[in-house]
């Protein structure tokens, strides 16, 4: 055969290794298309941002000149900006974009294989959606001159399940701060019953993961992480030496330990952490009057006052902490005691 089977199982890799083959040798001609498609596409679709009209032409022009010299024929742009899309050709364009119509009435096209549409809904909840606008932009054009960024992580558990969300808070020179939602992730809880502090350390986990990919792919230098809870247990486990704990505590301590800066671990209330809404739902009118897009309201002071660090300490019979042991030999000519 002279051709990978289409809809293989290996196909997807094989296509995304391809991909970004052809683009390792042209990245030095076309640095920011190539680096373009080496991040922001997913198998065959492509979506990033730009700062200017101009930009935007000048990426499209490069990726279709990179993808053109691996034999693949890049088309079916859209964008927000109508100038961006004029100075593409028609043929080129997605089928359903009309210029005449302003940005923000745009059709709804299908990316990343996700097409979402509020009218074939049967749902009336899900009709207050239409009025929920989320902004794309994590830096809004208010924001001037050096900036400072920051990620702060939230963590939560329930007996339905886990929850940890991260905020990118944005502060520029003159101390004008915007936060914006950055992630979110959830999982039920398994079918085997556990604990509440296992499950909010395996979020603590889940959290720890998340920033290190949302590092990677936010490629911001100097980015500080933060990481909150609501569990004093959490903290204590993770702010002691992980060989005093059973098995399965033991594991998950270190795997945060590896992935994060303890010292910055901190501890808040329940009724702040935005995390909850995920533990507890929402529906669509609670979602819109929540903090779950913009995060909890100290963020967005100048100064983030940060408490005391008190290390929690672990309970008494704790049942995570392994029972030691003391062995005391005493011998003489007329005796001999064990203790235990």
């Amino acid at each position: 055969m002279k051709v990978h089977l289409f809809r293989a199982t290996s196909s997807p890799g094989c296509a995304s290794y391809g991909l970004k083959h052809m683009v390792s040798q042209e990245k030095e001609a076309h640095p920011s298309a190539a680096q373009f498609i080496m991040h922001d596409f997913y198998l065959d679709d492509g979506l990033t941002g730009v700062e200017s009209a101009q930009q935007a032409k000048d990426l499209i022009q490069g990726a279709c000149e990179i993808c053109e010299k691996g034999g693949l024929h890049l088309h079916k742009f859209v964008s927000n900006d109508c100038q961006v899309l004029k100075l593409v050709p028609q043929s080129e364009r997605a089928v359903d974009v009309i210029l005449n119509l302003p940005s923000e009435q745009l059709l709804i096209e299908r990316v990343l294989g996700v097409q979402w549409s509020v009218g074939l809904d049967w749902k009336c909840d899900l009709l207050c959606l239409n009025e929920l606008q989320i902004p794309r932009c994590f830096e809004p054009k208010t924001l001037n001159g050096k900036k400072t960024y920051e990620l702060h992580s939230f963590t939560d558990a329930s007996m339905s399940g886990y929850r940890q969300c991260s905020y990118l808070r944005v502060k520029d020179k003159g101390e004008n701060v915007h936060v914006s939602l950055v992630m979110g992730k959830s999982s039920v809880t398994p079918m085997k019953i556990t604990t509440i502090p296992r499950l909010e350390l395996t979020a603590a986990v889940v959290s720890a993961k998340v920033v290190v990919m949302v590092q990677e792919e936010l490629n911001y230098a100097n980015l500080k992480q933060y990481f909150w809870t609501d569990s004093k247990v959490v903290l204590g486990y993770i702010n002691n030496n992980a060989k005093r704990f059973h098995m399965f505590v033991a594991n998950r301590v270190q795997v945060i330990k590896s992935n994060t800066d303890t010292k910055e671990l901190r501890y808040m209330d329940t009724k702040k952490n935005p995390a909850d809404h995920a533990s507890r739902g929402l529906n669509a009118e609670e979602l819109m009057k929540s903090n779950w897009f913009s995060g909890p309201a100290f963020l967005w002071e100048k100064e983030i006052l940060s408490s005391k660090k008190e290390i929690p300490n672990i309970q008494i019979g704790d049942p995570e902490v392994k029972a030691t042991v003391a062995q005391l030999l005493l011998r003489n000519p007329s005796a001999s005691l064990i203790a235990y």
